[in-house]
C-alpha cells in the first residue's frame, strides 16, 4: 500500500539532503529507501528528482518493480522489470555479457553505453528485446586487429560490429537518436547508407575511425544530408579519406552544435567547409580540426572568426597559415570557450594572452607551445585571470614559466608537460597541486624519490603518462603497489622499454 501522502510529502524533503550521514556512514536518505518493499512508490516520488546518491547499500532495491536507471549509479538490478534512462554494462554488478540472464527482464530500455565485447548477436539480440532504443554509445567495443602477414602489412579489424548487424539494429529501433559507433571498424559504407535511411530521428552520430578504413564520400554525403534539418553532432575522426567538397555539406545543419573532423587529409584547406560551417551553423559550440587543417588559409579561418561566436571548444592545434590577428578575432569573438586548443608552431604575443584574459574567463582547458615570446606581465595577468582552468598543456616551455603558471591555478585537475626545456625535480615538487588526478611528462628527467614524494602528496592521482622519462622499473611498481594511481602509461627511459613481461605479469 502506498504511503500517505504527507509522509511521501516529508520524504520529498529530503531528496536535497542526502550528504547527512548516521554514526554508520549510511545517509538518512539513504536508510529510508532501504526500508522500501518495492520501488513503485520510489518511482512516483523521485519523479524530477536527483538519484545520484542512492548506492548499493539500498539493498531493498532488488524487490524493485518499477527501476529509473542513471548512468551514474551503481546498483543490482536482477529482479528489475523495467527500465528508463541510461543503462551501462560497467554499472550493472555481475554482467559481463549483454546477453547475461540478469538482463532478461527489462523491458523498456532508452539509453546504453559500454560492453567492450560486444558482437553481432548482442546487437541484434538487443535491438529485438528494446525496440525503443533511442541512444546507443557502442564507442568502448574495441575492435581486435587480424595478425599482419607478409600478405597483409595493414593493420585489419576482426571481430567487432559489422554492417549486418548494424542494419538489424536500425530496422527494428526507429527511434534512435544518437548512434556512437566510433572505433567500430568493421562498420563501412552498407552501415551507413542503413543508418541514412531507417533513422528518420537522428541527431547525433560517431563514425570515428581509429585505423585507416574509410568510407566513400558519397556515403557520408548523403547520410548527412538525410539528416541535416536535425543533426545536432557529428564525428568523423580519422575518417582521412572524406574530402573538402564533401565535408562542406555540414553548412545545409542549421542546428549542428559539435563538429569533430580530426584527422581528416582531404580537409587541409578547408577553403569550402570552414566557409559552410561558419554560414550556415550558427549554433556551431564545438569545432576540432586537430591533424586536418594545417594548409588551411587564413580566410578559411577568418570566416570562422567572423561568424561562430558561439564556440565552446575549439582544437586548431595544427592551424599553421592563421594569422595572429584572426586568431585573436576568433578568441574575441567566442566569450564563452572553455577548451582552447591554439596553434603550436605559431609565435605567441603579448596581444593574444592580454585577449585571452579579457575575453577568456570561462577557460578551463589550454594547451599552449612555446610560450617564452611572451613577457612576464602578460603570462602572469592571464595565468591570474584564468581561474577556472582545470586541464594545462605547455610544450616547449621553460620551468620558469610552468612554474609560474601552475603556481597561480590552485584548481588544476590535470597537467601535461611536452618537451620542457629545462625540467629539474623542483619544477616536479611544483607541480603537486592537490586536486591533481592525471600527470603527464614526455621527455622530462627527475628523480625517483621526487616522483614518489609527488605522488604521495597527491592523493586524487588516478593517471600518469610518463614516455620517454627518467623512471624505473622499481619506482613503476612502487607507485602501483602504494597509491591511488590505477592507469599508468611508460614508455622508454635511457633508450630501454619498461613495458617488460614481468611488469605486464605483475599488473595485467
Amino acid at each position: 500500500m502506498p504511503p500517505p501522502k504527507r509522509k511521501m510529502a516529508q520524504m520529498a524533503g529530503t531528496a536535497d539532503e542526502p550528504d547527512i550521514s548516521g554514526p554508520s556512514g549510511v545517509t538518512s536518505f539513504e536508510r529510508r529507501l532501504s526500508q522500501l518493499l518495492t520501488l513503485h512508490h520510489l518511482g512516483v516520488y523521485l519523479t524530477g528528482s536527483s538519484l545520484l546518491h542512492l548506492r548499493a547499500t539500498c539493498h531493498a532495491l532488488r524487490d524493485a518493480s518499477y527501476l529509473l536507471l542513471q548512468q551514474s549509479w551503481y546498483l543490482n538490478v536482477a529482479r528489475a522489470e523495467y527500465v528508463i534512462g541510461d543503462l551501462a554494462w560497467s554499472h550493472l554488478s555481475g554482467v559481463s555479457d549483454p546477453s547475461s540472464p540478469l538482463l532478461s527482464k527489462l523491458t523498456h530500455v532508452t539509453h546504453i553505453k559500454g560492453a567492450p565485447a560486444i558482437e553481432d548477436n548482442h546487437v541484434i539480440g538487443l535491438s529485438e528485446r528494446y525496440p525503443m532504443l533511442e541512444h546507443l554509445d557502442f564507442s568502448s567495443c574495441k575492435s581486435c586487429w587480424a595478425p599482419i602477414t607478409p600478405e597483409n602489412m595493414f593493420l585489419t579489424p576482426q571481430g567487432g560490429i559489422t554492417d549486418a548487424a548494424i542494419a538489424k539494429l536500425v530496422r527494428n529501433c526507429r527511434n534512435i537518436r544518437s548512434l556512437n559507433l566510433a572505433r567500430c571498424d568493421r562498420i563501412t559504407d552498407a552501415g551507413v547508407q542503413a543508418i541514412a535511411k531507417l533513422c528518420p530521428e537522428l541527431r547525433k552520430i560517431g563514425l570515428a575511425r581509429e585505423i585507416q578504413t574509410h568510407f566513400s564520400n558519397g556515403a557520408i554525403s548523403h547520410l548527412i544530408q538525410q539528416h541535416s534539418p536535425l543533426l545536432e553532432e557529428i564525428n568523423l575522426g580519422g575518417c582521412y579519406s572524406m574530402d573538402d567538397a564533401s565535408l562542406a555539406i555540414l553548412g545545409k545543419c542549421p542546428n549542428l552544435r559539435v563538429a569533430k573532423l580530426s584527422g581528416i587529409e582531404g580537409l587541409q584547406r578547408g577553403s569550402a567547409t570552414f566557409p559552410a560551417l561558419a554560414r550556415g551553423c550558427p549554433r556551431l559550440e564545438t569545432l576540432d580540426v586537430s591533424t586536418s587543417c594545417y594548409c588551411a588559409a587564413d580566410a578559411s579561418w577568418n570566416s570562422i572568426a567572423q561568424h561562430c561566436t558561439n564556440l565552446v571548444y575549439i582544437d586548431m592545434s595544427r592551424a599553421e597559415k592563421i594569422t595572429m590577428k584572426t586568431l585573436i578575432a576568433l578568441i574575441k569573438n567566442n566569450p564563452r570557450l572553455e577548451t582552447l586548443i591554439i596553434p603550436i608552431e605559431k609565435p605567441y604575443t603579448d596581444l593574444l594572452f592580454n585577449t585571452m584574459s579579457d575575453r577568456c574567463s570561462r577557460l578551463h582547458t589550454i594547451m599552449l607551445s612555446k610560450v617564452d615570446s611572451v613577457s612576464d606581465d602578460a603570462l602572469l595577468r592571464f595565468a591570474k585571470s584564468a581561474c577556472r582552468l582545470r586541464h594545462l598543456g605547455m610544450s616547449f616551455a621553460s620551468s620558469r614559466i610552468i612554474r609560474r603558471f601552475v603556481q597561480n591555478q590552485p584548481l588544476l585537475e590535470a597537467i601535461q608537460i611536452f618537451f620542457p626545456s629545462d625540467f629539474s625535480d623542483e619544477l616536479l615538487s611544483t607541480l603537486a597541486v592537490p586536486h591533481l588526478q592525471f600527470l603527464g611528462l614526455v621527455h622530462a628527467s627527475f628523480s625517483s624519490h621526487t616522483l614518489l614524494e609527488l605522488v604521495r602528496r597527491c592523493p586524487p592521482l588516478r593517471a600518469m603518462n610518463l614516455m620517454f622519462c627518467t623512471v624505473n622499473e622499481a619506482t613503476v611498481c612502487t607507485i602501483l603497489d602504494t597509491s591511488s594511481v590505477r592507469d599508468l602509461c611508460v614508455g622508454e627511459t635511457q633508450g630501454k622499454p619498461l613495458d617488460t613481461p614481468a611488469l605486464k605479469a605483475r599488473y595485467p
